[in-house]
């Protein structure tokens, strides 16, 4: 509560990381099951394919577990006690002060009913409050007004690292989740898939989304660019006057480098001596400024796709000079 109170106080706003596909083994009513086995009232919330119960052994897990992975077992979401309890738990902490939810891989609860109940109830509790779905690609299906308000764009993240970083990507580092790897964009390419974006969702949906460069689940930015900095700076200018919500995963301001999970989950350095000073007041000056432009563009009217010709962005250029093996990127924006 102190935690809440204190960040309210400082203009910061506190949204929580939801996981209601999954539990852990540490989790009450499945170590229930490990003790009490068919017996425990709780049997129905998880689906159990024979028993004893293989939580801890090498074997394969006999039990719905997310990804195979025994710690991780699977809500069975059918059953109405687990589905009360999960709605429960996201009420009550909007309840206590939080201001949102982000909620983790919400496709695997493939229920529209369960998620519409669950904004009831959340926006029962505070009808301001962020529900942000973890998305990978088109979602249109969740954001129809009855389920998220926002999705993680990953689509924005592909554009720009197709972009900003085209050809210096390391792209070995932009494989995984099932993607086929990202294929450089030429400004004319780049700015069709923009509008492409654009055009999927509601412009209240496009004001909403959570606009990211990088995450826990991807390879940093700066990774993926072979450390060109420039290019980072690039797409933050982008990011920070793109419609939507900037998102800046910890440490990407100071220049922190990472690969593939789990290396792009290194500890945060906290001190400024191993900080890119320069770097990050790039990011506070853009993040000020992003400040201001939403103060005065929020109500700006959706432009169609023909009200956007071809695009405003085909006069975006980013340009790799080659001078004495240092690279300068130039940004033009008609």
């Amino acid at each position: 509560r102190r935690l809440l109170d204190e960040a309210h106080r400082r203009g910061m706003r506190v949204v929580l990381d939801g996981v209601f596909n999954h539990a852990s083994r540490g989790f009450y009513q499945f170590n229930h099951l490990l003790e009490l086995g068919a017996h425990s009232p709780y049997v129905d919330w998880f689906t159990v394919y024979d028993w004893p119960l293989n939580a801890y052994g090498e074997d394969k897990p006999n039990y719905a577990a997310w990804w195979g992975l025994p710690a991780l077992p699977q809500f069975n979401i059918r059953t109405p006690a687990v589905r009360e309890f999960l709605w429960g738990v996201g009420q009550h902490w909007i309840e206590q002060g939080i201001d949102g939810w982000r909620l983790d891989v919400p496709a695997e609860i493939d229920d529209d009913a369960f998620w519409q109940e669950f904004r009831r109830r959340v926006k029962g509790a505070n009808p301001d409050a962020y529900i942000v779905g973890e998305i990978w690609h088109e979602a249109r299906r969740w954001l129809k007004g009855d389920q998220f308000d926002a999705v993680m764009s990953y689509l924005f993240n592909k554009a720009c690292i197709a972009f900003f970083i085209g050809l210096l990507m390391d792209t070995p580092l932009t494989e995984g989740k099932g993607y086929s790897p990202i294929q450089p964009f030429d400004a004319p390419r780049f700015a069709d898939f923009v509008d492409e974006i654009l055009a999927l969702y509601d412009w209240q949906v496009n004001l909403t989304l959570l606009n990211l460069l990088d995450s826990h689940d991807t390879a940093r930015f700066l990774s993926v660019a072979r450390g060109d900095e420039s290019a980072l700076r690039l797409a933050t200018l982008f990011q920070m006057t793109y419609p939507g919500a900037p998102s800046i995963y910890y440490g990407d301001e100071i220049g922190l480098d990472g690969g593939s999970d789990p290396d792009c989950r290194k500890t945060m350095p906290w001190g400024e001596s191993q900080w890119n000073t320069g770097l990050r007041d790039h990011f506070v000056v853009w993040a000020m400024k992003d400040s201001w432009l939403r103060s005065t563009r929020g109500r700006r009217p959706p432009r169609s796709k023909s009200q956007w010709p071809a695009s405003s962005l085909k006069g975006l250029s980013s340009n790799t000079l080659g001078k004495r093996g240092e690279r300068t990127r130039l940004l033009e924006a008609s």
